[in-house]
């Protein structure tokens, strides 16, 4: 009996390499895809739910140009543009002090501004500056507009922040007491990053104030988000915080040049589409792809006109919107998540992708047609072999008698 254990363990592991901990009854909302715009005047053409405004002029240092002098004209038409879109749910982020606040006004290698990377010079006598900061931004905006305030952008990364776990601390409770008096109904999130400073965080009291947790991350190869995405989970699982939502605040393949490049861009497709299925399969409440028009980081596409990722984006949106499970597993590097619909025709799908080269895969029983990330389809049938490689393709049952409704802009319905 003991052989036979071991045995069926073997065969186990081998068989199942990642299982989901996601709930089947739970449908994949329209927020689970979120993204970065960079430009006013140029919303993405894709299905997102939610906008980050990050590397978008609305920081601290971009909107109060001098002392108690506020310019607005970047926040507001942001704001505008995505309501004018049908996305009302925006996560903001004000890190960079002003350099004439700086503690460290000098610093040219802070990014954005020079000081922009240290706490501002009253942060341990009131922290008045930042205070009186934000709550012009909310007085601005009004309650209810900006629903998400973020806080400091990746303190672990010293162009970003350079000054102490305390000063930190101190920004992210002013933060948080100043939304919640002004604003109570909007909620805070962590101060995004990764994985150690996270640790440190969370060990230096930061749960206490904030609602969300968040973090960063890029992988050139999408399977490997899974252990970053449990890494994370855990930390903040350990400091009892594991019951809160999770948000991928950015993340994507990261640069497509630079010093640490994921230069082949013929396969970005599959990674924007394997990135999604696996987070969302790994308990990712929310992922914010980096970014629709930055032609250095994840780029899916320019003006209005989706390069071949963004197009992939927009597929797999469509494919998850809406649908329920979404659990993955893996066998000899084939890849599977599996979805559901209500519907009386008992709709269901199958995400398959290989991750070793081209492979042939045997169509299960029920399923009838075959799309792609491209947009295409194709029909199918029940013990048919077709080719398979890293590109994802969507298996489906027979098709909805009543296509699902989503919001009106946010996500096209399956035909």
């Amino acid at each position: 009996m003991g052989k036979l254990n071991s045995l069926f363990l073997l065969v186990l592991l081998d068989l199942i390499l990642f299982c989901s901990f996601v709930d089947a009854q739970s449908p994949v909302p329209a927020t689970y895809f979120g993204i970065h715009d960079n430009k006013t005047s140029n919303w993405p053409p894709l299905p997102s739910g939610t906008l980050r405004l990050w590397d978008s002029a609305t920081q601290w240092a971009k909107i109060e140009t001098s002392p108690g002098v506020y310019s607005f004209t970047h926040l507001d038409g942001f704001i505008a543009e995505a309501h004018a879109n049908g996305v009302t749910d925006i996560v903001w982020n004000p890190s960079t002090t002003p350099s004439f606040y700086s503690a460290n006004s000098g610093d040219s290698t802070c990014n954005y501004t020079s000081g922009g990377c240290w706490a501002p010079t009253d942060v341990d006598s009131g922290n008045t500056k930042y205070k009186n900061f934000l709550t012009a931004v909310i007085n601005h905006v009004g309650p209810g507009v900006i629903k998400y305030y973020e806080g400091w952008n990746e303190p672990n990364n010293s162009p970003m922040w350079k000054d102490t776990v305390a000063h930190l601390k101190i920004m992210q409770t002013t933060l948080y007491n100043t939304v919640k008096s002004l604003d109570p109904s909007a909620l805070v999130l962590m101060p995004a990053s990764y994985s150690s400073y996270i640790q440190t965080m969370v060990n230096n009291g930061f749960g206490a104030i904030s609602d969300i947790n968040t973090f960063h991350g890029y992988h050139c190869t999408p399977e490997s988000d899974i252990a970053d995405d449990s890494n994370i989970k855990s930390i903040y699982s350990n400091a009892g915080l594991g019951s809160r939502p999770l948000w991928k605040t950015e993340g994507g393949w990261g640069q497509s040049g630079g010093s640490n490049p994921c230069t082949d861009s013929t396969n970005y497709p599959n990674k924007v589409a394997r990135g999604f299925l696996l987070d969302w399969s790994n308990g990712i409440d929310r992922f914010y792809w980096y970014a629709y028009d930055n032609t250095s980081w994840g780029t899916l596409g320019s003006g209005q006109t989706l390069n071949p990722a963004g197009v992939a984006y927009k597929q797999v949106a469509n494919w998850m919107v809406g649908a329920s499970g979404g659990a993955c597993s893996s066998a000899n590097n084939v890849w599977t998540c599996d979805f559901i619909r209500t519907s009386p025709n008992g709709y269901q799908a199958k995400a398959v992708w290989y991750t070793a080269g081209t492979s042939s895969y045997t169509v299960p029983t029920g399923f009838t047609k075959e799309r792609d990330l491209s947009g295409n389809s194709f029909a199918v049938s029940q013990g048919q072999s077709i080719q398979i490689d890293g590109f994802p393709v969507l298996l489906e049952s027979t098709q909805l008698s009543q296509p699902p409704q989503p919001p009106t802009g946010l996500v096209a319905t399956v035909q």
